[in-house]
């Protein structure tokens, strides 16, 4: 459905994927972070978003690839240039998060929001600008 609404749109894997679809899948996550954050469980609404994060990259990527792998006796080829910027991006929020908590005495704080969703904004400007340039 996704990728019918890309050709529609003319829109690339890369920004559907990295955009709506990953909004879209997120939302039932970032819910469940708000009531935990809601609830005083800080622990458990960062673990929540990391473990899910951690298993999409692990298994949901990486379950799919091995049954591919192994239905046609081959590796699935990917173009590694279009997923650079995304990479570097999911790398860069990661040290962002880390060093961010560490700053803030590993408190959730409103700056450190403000730092992550500024993050996020350029990322969505990076890949939107890299789609219709």
């Amino acid at each position: 459905f996704a990728t019918s609404i890309g050709c529609i749109l003319n829109v690339g894997a890369i920004l559907l994927g990295t955009t709506f679809l990953a909004i879209g899948t997120s939302i039932p996550d970032t819910m469940s972070t708000i009531i935990a954050a809601r609830k005083g469980q800080g622990p458990i609404a960062v673990s929540n978003t990391l473990g899910s994060n951690i298993f999409d990259m692990q298994i949901a990527i990486g379950f799919p690839w091995m049954l591919y792998s192994w239905i046609h006796g081959k590796a699935y080829a990917i173009d590694h240039g279009d997923m650079t910027g995304p990479v570097i991006f999911l790398l860069l929020s990661a040290l962002v998060l880390h060093f961010g908590l560490s700053l803030f005495g590993w408190k959730l704080r409103k700056r450190l929001g403000a730092i992550l969703i500024s993050l996020y904004v350029v990322f969505l400007i990076f890949v939107f600008v890299e789609e219709f340039a």
